[in-house]
Formats: structure tokens, C-alpha cells, sequence
């Protein structure tokens, strides 16, 4: 399970102090620095872009669902509603813009419409001007919580 840390200034001596605190002295969990990252300006997570700006979407996926092609079949439908569903949350009304496509999913109702098309070509320039979600403000207390496996 990655673990994102934040700090102003991580120089190397700290972050190898920093792994080496949490195997030893802290939780004592087993932290395999090979796969640490430290002092990045931004890391990629569950098809997510983490920066000191925010949360944006992926933009290599956010490239794809842009030159996806008018689908001719329902599978390709409802790869393209797949695809666009996870970052649904960068959408404002998702579930309205996309409704006379999910609705085209019915047996016998794939038909493009003009109101599909609109849909279609709406939800691909949303997602291509996703905005940025907020990032935690460190001046502020919150809890983080982890799931972490005992090991015996």
C-alpha cells in the first residue's frame, strides 16, 4: 500500500531516514525501498495524477476517451461507458449527459440519435477539460487511515 507523505523539503538523507523510521520505529512495516518514491513533483495512482495542484484524471486515458470513435455495437458502448464511468466524478451532471447513452444499452434500443450523439460528443469534451480536485490543506487536522495485514 503506497503512502504519500508530504513535507516542503525532502532531501535523501531524510527520506531514507523516513523509510527506515517507519520499519523500524513506527508501525514496523515492511518497506521495500526499492519501490519508494520520494520528493516527486507528481506521482501517478489508481489512474490518478497526484501534484501539489490537486487530483486530475490520467492524461493518457483522458487521450483515449477523446479519440474514441463513434461505437457501432453495444460491447463498444459499453466500453466507452467503462472507460468514461471512473472518472465520473470530474463530470458535473454525469448521469444526465449520459443517460441517452446508457439508455441506448436496452435490448433493441442501439440507435444513434441526435440526442445520443450530442451526449456522446458532450461527455468526451468534459472529460477532456476535467478540472483539477482539491488537495488535503495541511494546516488543517484530518486522519488518515490505513489497512495494513498482520503478519504471524
Amino acid at each position: 500500500m503506497p503512502i504519500l507523505a508530504h513535507t516542503l523539503a525532502l532531501d535523501e538523507r531524510f527520506s531514507w531516514d523516513f523509510a527506515e523510521d517507519l520499519h523500524y520505529n513506527v508501525v514496523c512495516l515492511n518497506v521495500k525501498l526499492s519501490k519508494c518514491l520520494f520528493s516527486q513533483d507528481k506521482i501517478e495512482y489508481l489512474e490518478h495524477t497526484i501534484s501539489g495542484q490537486g487530483v486530475s484524471a490520467n492524461s493518457s486515458k483522458i487521450q483515449a476517451i477523446i479519440d474514441w470513435p463513434q461505437s457501432t455495437s453495444i460491447k463498444g458502448l459499453r466500453g466507452f461507458l467503462g472507460l468514461i464511468g471512473y472518472y465520473r466524478k470530474f463530470v458535473h451532471h454525469y448521469g444526465l449527459t449520459g443517460k441517452p447513452l446508457t439508455s441506448m444499452l436496452q435490448q433493441g434500443n442501439f440507435k444513434w440519435t441526435d440526442e445520443s450523439i450530442v451526449a456522446f460528443e458532450k461527455l468526451k469534451q468534459a472529460l477532456a477539460s476535467t478540472p483539477v480536485l482539491a488537495i488535503l490543506d495541511f494546516t488543517k487536522t484530518f486522519v488518515v487511515t490505513l489497512t495494513l495485514l498482520a503478519l504471524a
